[in-house]
């Protein structure tokens, strides 16, 4: 029986999770959902913002409405392997409809 190895750090409500490295992101104990079926991985960025929401004030993507985990940085580039590739626009994720600018980097398992 195969039993996935968790991560007591970035254990998230029981879900199986790995520690990885992101370039661009500081928080080593953050966790993501893969998806191996997808082209792309989304990652929030810190100064991230939505326009106004219903009830809801425009303000940061990690207040209500949308409640995001904020962590990514394009300026962590250390290691020299986040290279900004361009820009996208109505990419729909999430139910979500968003707009920012692309990086493209390496992912070794």
């Amino acid at each position: 029986m195969f039993e996935p190895a968790t991560d007591d750090m970035t254990e998230s409500n029981g879900l199986p999770t790995f520690a990885m490295n992101v370039t661009g992101v500081a928080d080593k104990n953050a966790y993501y959902l893969l998806d191996f079926t997808s082209d792309v991985t989304v990652l929030w960025n810190q100064n991230c913002t939505h326009a106004i929401m219903g009830v809801y004030p425009e303000g940061s993507c990690a207040l209500n409405p949308t409640l995001m985990s904020l962590g990514f940085s394009e300026s962590n580039n250390a290691t020299g392997l986040l290279h900004r590739v361009g820009a996208f626009n109505n990419l729909k994720t999430g139910g979500y409809v968003v707009s920012g600018t692309r990086y493209q980097t390496e992912l070794c398992l």
